[in-house]
């Protein structure tokens, strides 16, 4: 009986691990494409299909409703809303610095700081922190579901229900303020990241066969819909009808033949991808610097086209700050990193 109960917990704590392993693939996957997203690539429409969702679905893994309502606030503006003021700060200085050095115009103060403190949307700011619009959306978007799950008893059917009516609504119809109309727009995806998790040990039956099924659902859709392009920080989602079950599908899909080790073909694949996966506020602050400056570099050398060498380049930068980072850990620098 002892025996059988070792045998259990380990092939228990083995599932356990293989999921918090295909969790951090599945961000530096999902990081990488941002990456590749914010570079002219032909791939392009593709990766803004679903990446964003990506990311929203795998931080709705992240709630934990266990939580006082207190101390998942303090987190969520440590981690997120914290990073959205230092950083986009940062993005507002060095494209000053920029336009001056080039003689280019300069956006008014007031303008600036209203795109950035008052709309908190990619829209509306016009520099290097235009990025961050992800972090108050999330921030709002995991409260909501914190919310209605642990304060309004939520069932994950009804949670699912009224995320995508909201969502479907929100973006047709609202605008506000603070990124929240963002945060509506991705509640279906958080919520279903959500739901994901509190199934998960009874989902995570990843066979080649539900893969295959996956991938033919997805064929299917892009039949009867095309590739439906979301780009969540305009609240461009396409056919809401065809692209929640696409992305969903895609997502699964990714999830699946992670966990079933195809991100372990080779250890340095499965490495790099969990190490971009471990430091995605990094990469996500970092990128659309060396993004810039790469593109420059390579179109001044090699002329327009040559759009993976400036995903190579940058991403190999971007691996440098992320080698300073585990260097200088304790460092300020690097503190909300």
């Amino acid at each position: 009986m002892n025996a059988n109960n070792e045998a259990l917990r380990s092939r228990k704590l083995l599932k356990q691990n293989m999921f918090s392993s295909t969790i951090d693939q599945a961000k530096g996957l999902a990081i990488l494409l941002v990456i590749l997203g914010h570079i002219n690539s032909p791939v392009g429409s593709f990766i803004y299909s679903f990446h964003i969702p990506l990311f929203f679905f795998l931080a709705g893994i992240y709630i934990k409703t266990g939580y006082s309502s207190l101390k998942f606030l303090q987190k969520g503006l440590n981690r997120l809303i914290v990073p959205f003021l230092i950083f986009g700060a940062l993005g507002i200085l060095v494209t000053l610095m920029k336009n001056l050095f080039l003689g280019r115009s300069i956006q008014s103060w007031g303008d600036t700081l209203t795109g950035w403190l008052f709309w908190a949307d990619s829209t509306h700011m016009q520099h290097y922190g235009f990025v961050l619009w992800f972090l108050p959306a999330l921030f709002w978007g995991r409260s909501f579901v914190f919310v209605a799950v642990k304060h309004l008893k939520f069932h994950s059917v009804l949670l699912l229900v009224v995320s995508v009516v909201v969502g479907w609504l929100a973006s047709q119809y609202v605008t506000l303020p603070f990124g929240l109309d963002k945060a509506l727009v991705a509640l279906p995806w958080i919520a279903v990241g959500y739901v994901f998790f509190q199934y998960h040990e009874r989902l995570l039956s990843f066979t080649w066969l539900s893969i295959v099924v996956l991938g033919l659902v997805v064929a299917l859709l892009v039949y009867l819909g095309g590739i439906q392009r979301l780009d969540l920080a305009t609240k461009n989602i396409g056919n809401f009808l065809l692209s929640i079950p696409y992305t969903l599908a895609v997502i699964l899909l990714i999830f699946g033949l992670l966990y079933r080790g195809f991100g372990n073909f080779s250890s340095s694949v499965s490495d790099g991808l969990r190490l971009f996966g471990n430091n995605t506020m990094l990469v996500l602050v970092f990128h659309v610097y060396t993004n810039n400056a790469v593109d420059l570099l390579v179109n001044k050398v090699l002329g327009p086209g040559y759009w993976l060498f400036t995903f190579l380049i940058s991403v190999f930068i971007v691996l440098l700050a992320i080698k300073a980072k585990q260097r200088y850990a304790s460092s300020f620098l690097f503190k909300y990193l």
